[in-house]
């Protein structure tokens, strides 16, 4: 038994093992915007900058699901930014969770992978480019004016953007009306795009979905266009990193914690390996759809090897029918171990009488066996595994020689 239950234990975590292996391919990604890069794309002057600030700076590099266990969420804001994948159901399902309970939230995205918890907040990605005729250098860089309240105006510098599209809230950032979307991604303008259009005017950059939270104790999610503002190169460019700080302590106005996600992120060399992995087994502990996949393939091994192991036992009249050598014993001399050919005997004459092939009477139940033989006698004989004496022996084959002859 315990040799059967290691098998078992060992192939559910292969199973589990190969889940785990199959979420690290689907979760890489090139490793911008992570907190411990130093580079221009990291977020190193970040997490330097808050952590000066005072705040609590936790760096998420697992799954945002474990924000189910946030046990103080209206002083803690989830900051989000440029996922290089998209959030699963579970984790949509722990961040709206989250806010709902008191959360703050701060999502940057400009490529879309962000649209299915975006939903949930009548909030949208766009794809494609937005340029301004007000920008700096680069038309890449777009320049955009943002007023947080009565905290902090000032101008913020974009790399390479995106916009908002949403249906309510209070809109902190946007830009003049001399904005527009590469939406075929060429690069120009196209005065003659009939399809899809480019038309110039403002476009949103930033907005806060729930402008009275404060007032009304609730939750707080902000959402951003551009995740580049909080990068290294682009945090002293412009307002940037002024903002970046009003925004944050207008957030948590009595301090709190920060939870930067670094789990939609993959991080460089060995901390790779070690990221993907705790990733991989808190997906496999809290996804509600894995917990199904793993849990019905469990189920699907264990019976599998159960029947292997301990097959169930056939009818023992279609264990009966794999005998053979039965004509002899239709002679006397009979002894107690002819008791199992004797009961083959009755059984082969049923199939007979009943012209049933070796198949169709191997898949007979024992009721239509009974209501077959008609004799109560030679049933409970069959049926029985009581002791017989070689005198009642003969005479049970005696009978059963002439019976259905």
């Amino acid at each position: 038994m315990r040799s059967r239950i290691l098998i078992v234990f060992t192939i559910v975590m292969i199973v589990s093992l190969m889940v785990s292996a199959v979420m690290l391919i689907l979760t890489s990604g090139k490793g911008a915007y992570t907190s411990f890069d130093g580079s221009w794309e990291g977020l190193s002057d970040l997490r330097d900058h808050l952590d000066d600030e005072g705040y609590d700076v936790k760096v998420l590099i697992s799954s945002s699901s474990l924000l189910l266990s946030e046990e103080d969420p209206e002083k803690t804001v989830f900051l989000s930014l440029g996922p290089e994948r998209a959030y699963t159901l579970t984790e949509i399902h722990a961040i709206g969770s989250f806010h709902e309970r008191g959360g703050r939230l701060i999502m940057a995205d400009d490529t879309g992978r962000m649209d299915p918890l975006a939903e949930r907040f009548d909030v949208g990605f766009p794809s494609g480019q937005l340029y301004d005729e007000n920008f700096q250098t680069n038309p890449s860089f777009v320049r955009v004016d943002v007023n947080l309240a009565d905290r902090f105006s000032g101008t913020l510098l974009l790399n390479k953007p995106s916009y908002l599209i949403h249906s309510g809230g209070r809109v902190i950032a946007k830009t003049g009306r001399s904005a527009w979307v590469d939406r075929n991604g060429n690069g120009l303008r196209d005065f003659d795009n009939t399809t899809q259009g480019e038309p110039l005017g403002e476009k949103t950059i930033a907005v806060i979905v729930d402008p009275d939270f404060l007032s009304l104790g609730s939750g707080c999610a902000v959402f951003i266009s551009d995740p580049s503002l909080f990068l290294n190169e682009m945090i002293d460019q412009k307002d940037n990193r002024k903002f970046i700080s009003s925004l944050i302590s207008y957030l948590l106005p009595d301090g709190g914690t920060i939870v930067i996600d670094d789990g939609v992120h993959q991080m460089d060399g060995a901390a790779s390996v070690f990221q993907r992995g705790v990733f991989g087994f808190v997906f496999l502990l809290s996804d509600v759809n894995m917990k199904i996949i793993i849990g019905s393939m469990t189920v699907i091994i264990i019976s599998a090897f159960a029947y292997l192991f301990d097959p169930p036992e056939r009818l023992e009249h279609i264990c009966l029918l794999d005998r053979t050598g039965l004509a002899e014993l239709a002679e006397l001399n009979l002894t107690k171990q002819d008791v199992t050919e004797i009961k083959k005997i009755i059984l082969d004459r049923v199939r007979v009488r009943n012209s049933l092939s070796v198949d169709d009477f191997s898949k007979l139940g024992w009721d239509d066996i009974r209501k077959m033989i008609d004799d109560d006698r030679l049933y409970r004989f069959v049926r029985s595994g009581k002791n017989y004496t070689v005198e009642q022996l003969e005479r049970i084959l005696v009978e059963v020689t002439g019976w259905g002859g």
